[in-house]
């Protein structure tokens, strides 16, 4: 197969004959000025930032700018290649869009993506600076058939005003939102949708216990072509459940139970 590079988040990955370039100011592999270099990219939180992303052909030397179709320099939320060949997934709008390959035309796998508010795929502020710890919400299986994903409602979490006190002479301000104790933390469902052009998606239900109180997801991973592994704990943080989920019938199995006793023995 021929050879792919990804230049993506300051690393060099390589793959086929394709090279996905993101506009940062620490790269300049593509001839463009400084000043649009660094109009290209914005800082989110710690982990996320917005993009614009170029496909750039090693060979022919042929360039493309990655868009959802009937958009023209888009700035995307996320942007990598899938786990086999040519596979492109991006996220706009807080919407997940998918592409087989370089070639072939993207389609939404997702719709319900707001601004601020409904986030897919990707992670508000709580889950990546405090959950995952990363910008990603989704995992490819192994086969690149599938694809698992949260969707995140912020809708009625309580906005946080923070100042800023750079970039000019009076203080600015940015609204996130920002669950304090006692209060309303966002929502969050796991789902899988396939790839083979159905996109059917199935939801992995919580646990019993769960279902009708604030949980957050901690840990996905897949084990086989079929199953997830799902970690959920309590908004106490004091019951860890491990399941076992079916991606084609949605039904987890509860696998192992931790409460905040055996946690702290386990620590002793």
């Amino acid at each position: 197969m021929e050879s792919i590079g990804l230049l993506l988040h300051r690393r060099l990955k390589l793959s086929s004959e394709f090279i996905i370039i993101m506009w940062l100011p620490l790269y300049r592999c593509v001839k463009a000025s400084s000043e649009r270099i660094q109009l290209s990219v914005q800082m989110v939180y710690q982990h996320s930032f917005s993009a614009s992303y170029l496909i750039y052909n090693m060979y022919t030397r042929e360039v493309r700018e990655l868009n959802p179709p009937e958009v023209s320099d888009s700035v995307l939320q996320f942007a990598s290649w899938g786990v086999q060949g040519q596979q492109l997934l991006y996220i706009f709008e807080n919407n997940i869009y998918y592409q087989a390959d370089v070639q072939s035309s993207s389609w939404r796998l997702t719709s319900s993506g707001q601004e601020g508010v409904i986030f897919n795929g990707i992670t508000d502020w709580l889950y990546e600076e405090e959950v995952l710890l990363s910008q990603a919400a989704h995992w490819w299986s192994p086969d690149s058939s599938r694809l698992a994903y949260l969707t995140i409602n912020d809708s009625l979490v309580p906005n946080m005003l923070l100042p800023r006190f750079t970039g000019s002479l009076y203080p600015r301000g940015a609204e996130y939102p920002y669950p304090k104790m006692g209060q309303i933390n966002p929502t969050v469902r796991l789902y899988v949708v396939t790839l083979d052009g159905s996109s059917l998606t199935t939801e992995l239900r919580p646990p019993d216990s769960f279902e009708k109180s604030e949980y957050y997801v901690t840990m996905v991973k897949w084990v086989r072509l079929d199953r997830l592994s799902v970690r959920w704990v309590n908004r106490a943080q004091n019951m860890s459940i491990l399941s076992l989920c079916d991606v084609t019938t949605g039904d987890c199995t509860k696998k192992h139970v931790m409460t905040f006793r055996e946690v702290a023995r386990s620590s002793e």
